[in-house]
């Protein structure tokens, strides 16, 4: 393990079989940091925040306004809304951002337009100023499915875009980020995300063929090298006491 990282317990929450965390569990294994995962569509019990130092919430094709159809969204939210209070660090990827998003008072809805496929992320003004993605490149490629978006939080602070979805990132309070984009896919995951949504991949403007996106497959190495890099940074930033519980009030977080 990297001897200006300390290890940490990372709790993940899954909502279907072929979207999992990818490249991040091999990256916390070989780190040994603790990784455990909660498999949402199989209704799992939810994890107690004090078991549990990160939460990382992945994606999947349903919407969260959705609860009706899945009961297990409102324990979910209610569970990121917790941790959200308690200081954890709170990492979501496209639903996983979306749920944050929504937890924080955010309106989540159907985009402009539907992005499939291979495209690049810029990176905002205010993100380049942060630690966080010192050296990072002001754009790159990264992967996307979904039709929907969130908007951006009060109180937190826009740090990515792209051609075809004006909010593709934010953070709030420096340990909660939200992410529309993928950079954690395998070669494996993405096959499947294929396999799963191939009726997905119509006529769109930012909706790329599957041969399109297969042929540039080799993008997830660069993406993978990316989310490594971030979650080393995360880490270094991380508090490894955690900060008192902040006052709840009936209101969103926000």
């Amino acid at each position: 393990m990297e001897n200006n990282l300390h290890q940490i317990r990372i709790q993940c929450l899954e909502h279907v079989p072929y979207e999992t965390s990818g490249i991040i569990q091999y990256w916390a294994e070989v780190r040994e940091h603790e990784f455990k995962r909660t498999l949402m569509y199989n209704n799992d019990s939810i994890p107690l925040t004090k078991n549990f130092d990160w939460l990382l919430v992945m994606g999947g094709p349903m919407s969260v306004n959705e609860e009706a159809k899945y009961g297990w969204l409102t324990k979910e939210k209610k569970l990121i809304e917790k941790a959200i209070l308690e200081g954890k660090t709170v990492i979501g990827i496209c639903l996983g951002g979306q749920l944050i998003a929504d937890v924080l008072g955010a309106r989540v809805h159907v985009s402009k337009a539907k992005e499939i496929g291979w495209h690049q992320v810029s990176l905002t003004p205010k993100a380049k100023e942060m630690e966080l993605f010192k050296d990072v490149a002001s754009e790159f490629m990264a992967f996307h499915w979904h039709n929907e978006m969130f908007d951006i939080p009060s109180r937190a602070t826009a740090i990515a875009s792209s051609t075809g979805c004006s909010n593709q990132g934010f953070i709030y309070k420096e340990r909660v980020i939200g992410m529309q984009f993928h950079l954690e896919l395998t070669n494996d995951s993405l096959h499947e995300m294929i396999e799963h949504h191939r009726g997905d991949i119509r006529d769109g403007k930012y909706v790329q063929t599957e041969r399109e996106i297969v042929k540039n497959i080799q993008n997830t190495r660069a993406c993978n090298n990316l989310i490594e890099e971030l979650l080393n940074r995360i880490n270094e930033r991380s508090p490894k006491v955690i900060p008192p519980l902040e006052k709840k009030t009936k209101k969103k977080l926000i």
